[in-house]
């Protein structure tokens, strides 16, 4: 049954076992079975349709078979070896690019498997998911890219399959371009932020995982680690909650997300959001539940011993543990970071302890020398205006009153003289 069936009959998840036509009104569904199944189970629940379908044609139930059956032997439980899905070597770029195929499946596959129209809670799950996903996934322009899709959707208050469709397609189109450009303000970008292709494609090709598990993992790993500039306690508790959406609503492993649900209750969201640091106990808490779910269907432990030897110890968590999880999914963080140079100043810009000293320094001011008026104009300009205004430079105001105090000079010069003059004239008188 492919993708468009799904929605049609609202195929929500898988495994799902549809039985059809037992009945005489042909060409509908009489019941679905949900979730894991043994071989037993089922043919016990084939056997039981046809009883069924004798009783409604008939009235009665149909007698029950008598064979003789040696009785059970007690089976012996023999426990699979551990596997793992994938032993490809990884770095940040399969990382990122494993996590960008995941979100890019979940979306274009997962959102409306079963479903034409998103019902309320399901369109405001996916409003959640896509915000913070913008702000917890590595690398500034790939942040930019993800806050794009999330602002088509955000206003959105009816979302079809057809209408989804076009926003992430026509998302997906321009994603190239714009990573071309929002990677000019990245400094000294590094090669797990220069795939413009990321978001391209269909979500089915990976590089260090070999599936979408793998590659979900890998993505709600590099979430946890908060490594944006958005990171607050408010939103670690915010990522619980949306991945938490995320599985509940888009999730189509059936067993995964009945087994998920079951762990991460409210009850244990509100103790997460009551622990002092937050942000820590994100990734302990995702750390935990991946392990969990290994032990389950016996995966080994995350990280294995031989990417990282002392983070192995189930039930304990070492700090070089959380050193190589900083590291290698937090990888963001640890990038160089971009160093200001400020050209030396020609002079030094004055210092004011308080008004005492400004009128002590004011009676021994130095002589103002020409050359330093332009240096310290540049100076005031880069301070901003507002540092101009309350604190003018006394060489400027010099220069304005030296023609204004000559002027007066001047006159007072004359005055002196025409007075000496008619002091004379009435002497002699």
């Amino acid at each position: 049954m492919d993708w468009e069936q799904c929605a049609i009959y609202k195929v929500k998840g898988f495994p799902s076992l549809s039985l059809w036509n037992f009945d005489k009104n042909m060409n509908f569904e009489n019941r679905r079975a949900i979730g894991e199944h043994t071989f037993d189970e089922v043919l016990g629940l084939v056997a039981q349709m046809f009883r069924e379908q004798v009783f409604n044609e008939t009235g009665e139930w149909p007698a029950e078979g008598t064979t003789t059956v040696p009785p059970p032997v007690k089976a012996t439980t023999t426990l699979r070896p551990l596997w793992e899905e994938s032993t490809l070597p990884s770095n940040a770029t399969t990382r990122v690019l494993d996590a960008a195929s995941a979100f890019v499946f979940g979306m274009r596959e997962s959102v409306f498997t079963g479903r034409k129209t998103l019902e309320d809670d399901e369109l405001d799950a996916l409003k959640e998911w896509l915000h913070i996903v913008s702000l917890t996934f590595p690398g500034e322009a790939y942040r930019q890219l993800l806050s794009n899709l999330y602002k088509q959707v955000a206003s959105v208050s009816l979302l079809t399959k057809d209408k989804w469709n076009g926003i992430f397609q026509g998302w997906q189109d321009h994603t190239s371009l714009l990573h071309d450009v929002y990677i000019k303000s990245v400094h000294a970008p590094e090669e797990w932020e220069l795939q413009p292709t990321l978001f391209q494609g269909h979500g089915t090709t990976y590089y260090a995982c070999e599936l979408y598990t793998c590659g979900q993992w890998t993505m709600f790993h590099l979430m946890t680690l908060m490594v944006g500039p958005a990171a607050s306690d408010e939103l670690a508790i915010s990522v619980v909650m949306a991945i938490r959406r995320f599985v509940r609503h888009f999730l189509t492993c059936l067993p995964c997300r009945k087994h998920f649900l079951a762990y991460n209750t409210l009850e244990l969201v509100e103790n997460l959001s009551k622990e002092p640091n937050k942000p820590r106990a994100l990734y302990l808490w995702l750390w935990k539940m991946h392990n969990i779910a290994n032990k389950r269907i016996r995966h080994y432990q995350w990280p294995k011993p031989d990417k990282c030897a002392a983070c192995g110890v189930e039930g304990m968590f070492p700090a070089v543990f959380e050193h190589w999880l900083k590291k290698t999914y937090g990888f963001e963080a640890f990038k160089p970071k971009p160093v200001v140079t400020v050209a030396p100043s020609t002079t030094a810009p004055p210092v004011v302890h308080d008004a005492m000293s400004e009128r002590d320094n004011l009676n021994h001011q130095p002589p103002v020398d020409a050359t330093t008026i332009p240096v310290i104009g540049l100076a005031n300009h880069a301070h901003g205006w507002r540092e101009r205004v309350k604190q003018p430079e006394i060489s400027v105001y010099a220069w304005y009153l030296l023609p204004v105090m000559a002027f007066v000079a001047f006159f007072a010069l004359r005055h002196m003289r025409s007075a000496h003059r008619h002091g004379t004239h009435f002497r002699a008188v």
